[in-house]
């Protein structure tokens, strides 16, 4: 191979000119001789023809590849449209459903509301009734042993008075403690 002529920098525009075509006909025969075009430029006349239809098949076949190509995308893209169609709706229906069972829950928390506060009487009333039966008791453990007969049996009697007395404070105290924890309950 040949190596390129070395110019001075000159100012004289003819002596580039020459340069210049020098350089481009070197250029062009180390492409020659790279691609081996002496048989391409001696054929060219005869096959261009030849090379125009298998350029433009070249260029069909990149056409119909990309027609392929944005028809899956056009599919895909379709697919996509339908599948998150399908997830809106189900997230509409899944809220409908949580907006249905949120007031359901309230129904059934004012319900039961209702009902705590009726056990709280009841279980009120069945203390009081309770307590009332107990000092009716203690009042006819009174009547049937009067003090005079007692005093005979004094130990006996002081020990069922402060008996009674003790139990009958500890049921108040537990009826008061019954009824504040019922009634904390149907407060919350």
């Amino acid at each position: 191979m040949q190596s390129l002529p070395k110019v001075t920098n000159s100012s004289d525009p003819i002596q580039n000119e020459i340069y210049q075509k020098v350089t481009n006909r070197y250029l062009e025969q180390a492409r020659d001789q790279l691609f081996d075009r002496s048989e391409v430029s001696s054929l060219k006349q005869n096959d261009l023809d030849s090379i125009m239809t298998d350029e433009h098949k070249a260029q069909e076949k990149i056409v119909e590849t990309m027609l392929d190509m944005v028809k899956n995308i056009k599919q895909r893209s379709v697919a996509a449209n339908h599948i998150i169609k399908q997830d809106i709706l189900s997230a509409e229906r899944s809220s409908r459903i949580a907006d249905v069972n949120q007031s359901q829950m309230r129904i059934n928390n004012n319900t039961l509301g209702v009902f705590n506060k009726g056990a709280y009487k009841c279980w009120l009333w069945v203390m009081l009734t309770f307590v009332f039966i107990i000092f009716f008791y203690m009042i006819i453990f009174m009547k049937l042993f009067r003090k005079s007969e007692v005093q005979a049996k004094t130990g006996l009697m002081t020990l069922v008075f402060s008996g009674t007395t003790t139990v009958v404070s500890c049921i108040g105290s537990i009826v008061s403690s019954i009824t504040t924890l019922f009634y904390d309950v149907s407060l919350q």
